[in-house]
């Protein structure tokens, strides 16, 4: 009998969860449509001369964001190259100290026989 009770209470936590995801979607809707409805109204108190102004200046700024997060990772990249160890330690645990005589393993340590 506790297995269908357990199942019977899952069963109503997953309906109020579903009843309040609905609910959070239907006020994101809600508001989305009076962001887009406000926007609109102000948009179209502008003569088309502004609009075409105001459609230019979005588009640059857009085009400026764009350009300037395309060059980002470029940065990210050469500073992660410039790491103070060396990225080869294929096959050897890391606990090991490092060779006294500076010579670095190159190979995968099952191919040394």
């Amino acid at each position: 009998m506790k297995f269908f009770k357990d199942q019977h209470t899952r069963a109503n936590q997953n309906q109020a969860s579903d009843r309040a995801a609905v609910a959070i979607a239907n006020g994101i809707l809600h508001l989305q449509k009076r962001l887009a409805i406000t926007i609109n109204v102000w948009f179209n108190g502008f003569s088309k001369r502004r609009q075409k102004w105001m459609l230019g200046l979005i588009m640059l700024a857009l085009t400026i964001w764009l350009l300037t997060t395309l060059s980002g990772p470029s940065d990210a990249l050469s500073k992660q190259s410039k790491v103070p160890y060396s990225a080869v330690h294929i096959g050897r645990p890391s606990d090991l100290p490092e060779p006294q005589h500076g010579q670095k393993q190159f190979t995968d340590s099952l191919t040394i026989k």
